[in-house]
């Protein structure tokens, strides 16, 4: 038996496949349009609303409360350096945070015996100084269920 030219198209797919395929594609642009205009209409108010509860679900009590007092204290240290400085350590202290290990205790608690008496306060200090350089760069930063930013 042979197929008729009109039984398919020039690809080899049925004229019923091609129905249900355009169906499903017209059915995902309209839920892409729908998406689209959702953020289009979302403010950056809105947006920095959902970012900071996104990041406090992330992190403990205990060091949300922490840096909410540790971070605003460096950003009042740091307001006269000069930008150029800011830099400079911000480099220093993401060196520090991406590869020291008491950086991991302040995080995870199990890991609070593997490092020596002082390095989690020096790690977290680090992270809260870091924060503060970060709150100097336009649109701040986000972290922990906070923005810090400060105003040029």
């Amino acid at each position: 038996m042979t197929r008729t030219p009109t039984q398919r198209d020039l690809f080899g797919i049925k004229a019923e496949d091609q129905a249900i395929t355009d169906r499903t594609r017209v059915r995902f642009e309209k839920m892409r349009a729908a998406r689209e205009a959702k953020w289009a209409a979302t403010t950056d108010e809105q947006l920095l609303r959902m970012r900071i509860e996104a990041s406090a679900k992330d992190t403990d009590a205990t060091t949300m409360m922490c840096l909410g007092l540790a971070v605003p204290m460096w950003i009042d240290r740091m307001r006269y350096w000069r930008p150029a400085h800011r830099e400079q350590v911000a480099h220093e202290l993401g060196e520090r945070v991406a590869y020291d290990q008491s950086i991991a205790a302040v995080v995870d608690p199990d890991a609070r015996g593997t490092v020596k008496k002082g390095e989690i306060g020096s790690a977290f200090n680090a992270i809260a100084q870091g924060l503060a350089c970060l709150a100097f760069c336009p649109g701040g930063v986000v972290f922990a269920g906070y923005h810090w930013e400060v105003e040029a």
